[in-house]
């Protein structure tokens, strides 16, 4: 037998490189740890105890384990009428990452894609790091998907600059859901712009952290307006620029941003 024997007498063989292969594929494939054991042709005790004396091995074992990590279930096994099973792999097949390249496309929330083909973000994450051909794909559905989501921001800052000066005019609130709809895009376009201006997965520093909110993003919009030229009477945001930005660049233009004209020289 190539297997590994506890009883006397009986030779003990060496789990080797291909043995241990085998077993973490049989665990990759969906096999519980027994059955992948039996198909490496050991005991999963002999396993246990290379897994101790090889910490590499312990290590590639935990990473398969990993891919696994689902909710358990019980049911009779073992003689016992009740027992933890843990339920097979779930694998991040070919037609799941189909599902989930499409909906990350057409969203840019990578969260919301995950749910959509049945898995969790951290199965993407792994997916994304040791899939080439997979981190090419999310990357071009990220590109994809972040043009429009650029298109969809723009056409609501569009869409809030008309809607402003009929609500204004009527006493209203600016916010509701056209405000929580704005922000909702503006934290999807800054989870995945990096300062290089490149589009991909960055972490984001704690002096970021904080999200812009609609009035300060509706304040930038008027800034930039106004420089093009645009101006909505009955709203002071959109009829002149910031005053640390718009009027230090005024006084610089004409001449007088050195110097204070109500403050006295000593």
């Amino acid at each position: 037998m190539s297997g590994n024997q506890d009883g006397s007498g009986a030779p003990k063989h060496l789990i080797d490189d291909r043995a241990k292969g085998a077993f973490l594929a049989a665990i990759k494939g969906g096999a519980l740890l027994r059955d992948a054991a039996a198909a490496a042709g050991f005991t999963l005790g002999a396993f246990w105890k290379e897994r101790k004396r090889d910490p590499a091995f312990d290590e590639a074992v935990q990473e398969m384990l990993e891919l696994s990590n689902l909710p358990r279930f019980i049911r009779p096994a073992n003689g016992r009428p009740m027992q933890l099973r843990r339920t097979h792999r779930l694998r991040f097949a070919d037609w799941r990452q189909e599902v989930f390249l499409a909906h990350f496309a057409a969203t840019c929330n990578e969260t919301a894609a995950a749910e959509a083909a049945g898995v969790c973000t951290a199965t993407v994450y792994r997916a994304r790091r040791r899939d080439p051909v997979f981190a090419a794909a999310h990357q071009a559905a990220l590109e994809q998907s972040y043009v429009r989501l650029e298109a969809e921001a723009l056409r609501q800052r569009l869409e809030a600059q008309r809607r402003l000066a009929d609500v204004l005019d009527q006493g209203l609130d600016p916010g509701g859901a056209l405000a929580e709809e704005f922000d909702r895009v503006m934290k999807l376009l800054a989870r995945w712009d990096r300062g290089n201006g490149k589009v991909g997965p960055r972490t984001v520093s704690a002096a970021r952290s904080d999200s812009m909110s609609f009035d300060e993003a509706i304040a930038l919009l008027a800034h930039r307006l106004t420089g093009l030229g645009h101006r909505i009477p009955g709203y002071p945001a959109l009829e002149a620029p910031p005053a640390d930005e718009g009027g230090a660049a005024e006084a610089d233009a004409n001449g007088d941003g050195e110097d204070n004209p109500t403050e006295k020289k000593p």
